[in-house]
């Protein structure tokens, strides 16, 4: 009978002896064969009146540091984690039973620039294992899943949401902030009476290069721009009355861009910009289901879209649906928005995607259908009703001018020639920056 080992007799126990022990690399045949193997053995464990069982596969993302094929470690491991990589996934689509879980694919992200490993390149810190956890948990529920996942962790596998934010949050420059000038003589917010602190999701690059084209002189040490992506968790407002935003603490990976903000001082003054998160926009689609990212080459984006019915009518059932799907997380982020330690509160709503990027995610037929126009109209209607009951927040939306007669913004509004990204540039912020800072 052969035995197999997990790592060779000699290297952490045992003797090696070459007359009873050989290497052997895995093929991909070969690792498919086993796991097969194994599942057919638990099959027969189980019996043929077993209730049916669920297979979670996954990849480890730590890279091997020796190999005894003869050549070089870099090809070896990465050899060794395509095989199992491709066993695993086309193992999960053969099995309906089966499902494949990316951690190798949140650890190794290239948007992360190995920041969840630790300095040997090798074991995965604290953080990395953290942020999988979250995804895993917010995914497949149990022990953890009601832990609150941030929308750093959702994040882990939207490469368009990360590029945003790296493009928009350069490293910190070495200049002090004394080079700008004082916004508190001009007496607007982000003045030192006024302090002001932008919070959201990749959708906030845009919205702060808005901001800052038309106010270049705000004060950096009142004016801060944060994104929820790359916070540790988000405020939350507590039962013991502790100010949600006391302290916002970033992700180390993060530091060399944004530091953590401790704005204690500002309680009673600070106004609350939230950009995006949660209202309108993408998630009216993300309503409908997952809404991923796409890759170079890609030629129809259906398959990472969620699909929408087709309307005529803006009726009360669609809004109902829009209701029901958008009021869990926008009454969370009322009752932060409505902090008694908040001065002011607003939000902007998210962008809708453009045409172009509407008809490569969903199709000709629906975009010209002008389903969508019916689908805004629900859903905002939704969405003031529920924030009718909180005049405290000023809900900022985007002009409907700036869309076309499908109902997505028009394609002048694209951060980008890559047809999958739903994100919109600058000038489509323009008009809510203005509002923002007007008052």
């Amino acid at each position: 009978m052969r035995h197999v080992y997990p790592t060779a007799p000699g290297t952490v126990a045992g003797e090696f002896d070459p007359s009873e022990v050989e290497f052997i690399n895995y093929s991909y045949c070969d690792v498919l064969q086993g796991l097969q193997e194994v599942f057919a053995l638990i099959k027969t464990i189980r019996g043929p009146q077993a209730s049916p069982f669920k297979v979670l596969l996954t990849v480890s993302p730590v890279p091997l540091t020796a190999t005894a094929n003869g050549g070089h470690i870099l090809p070896a491991s990465t050899y060794s984690k395509a095989t199992l990589r491709a066993v695993a996934g086309d193992f999960a689509r053969a099995h309906d039973n089966v499902d494949y879980f990316p951690s190798y694919e949140i650890v190794t992200n290239p948007a992360r620039r190995s920041a969840f490993f630790d300095p040997n390149l090798r074991t995965v810190r604290e953080e990395g294992v953290s942020a999988v956890m979250r995804v895993f948990f917010h995914h497949h529920g149990g022990q953890g899943a009601d832990l609150a996942v941030s929308a750093a962790a959702k994040a882990e596998i939207d490469a368009d949401c990360e590029d945003a934010l790296l493009e928009g949050f350069a490293r910190k420059p070495d200049a002090s902030a004394a080079s700008y000038p004082p916004a508190a003589a001009q007496g607007g917010l982000g003045g030192a009476d006024r302090p002001v602190l932008f919070l959201g999701n990749s959708h906030l690059t845009s919205f702060k290069q808005a901001v800052l084209e038309t106010h270049p002189s705000l004060d950096p040490q009142q004016a801060h721009f944060v994104p929820t992506n790359w916070l540790t968790h988000m405020p939350r407002r507590s039962l013991l009355g502790k100010w949600a935003f006391a302290r916002l603490t970033v992700r180390p990976e993060y530091h060399d861009r944004i530091a953590d903000l401790d704005l204690r001082k500002t309680k009673g003054k600070l106004t609350v910009c939230l950009v995006g998160e949660h209202l309108l926009g993408d998630h009216i689609l993300r309503a409908h289901g997952p809404l991923k990212a796409g890759t170079i080459g890609m030629t129809d984006g259906r398959d990472i879209s969620p699909s929408l019915p087709r309307v005529s009518i803006a009726d009360s059932a669609l809004e109902d649906f829009y209701a029901q799907k958008m009021a869990p997380q926008i009454r969370k982020l009322i009752a932060l928005l409505e902090d008694p330690g908040v001065a002011r509160a607003i939000w902007v709503a998210a962008p809708d995607m453009t045409e172009r990027t509407a008809r490569f995610r969903l199709g000709d037929g629906f975009v010209d259908s002008r389903s969508y126009v019916f689908h805004r109209q629900a859903a905002t209607a939704a969405v003031k009703k529920i924030l009718a009951a909180h005049p405290k927040i000023e809900v900022v939306l985007h002009d409907a001018a700036q869309n076309s007669a499908s109902g997505f913004a028009k394609d002048i509004w694209a951060v980008n020639d890559r047809p999958w990204d739903i994100h919109t540039n600058a000038g489509y912020f323009q008009q809510a920056a203005a509002q923002v800072m007007s008052v």
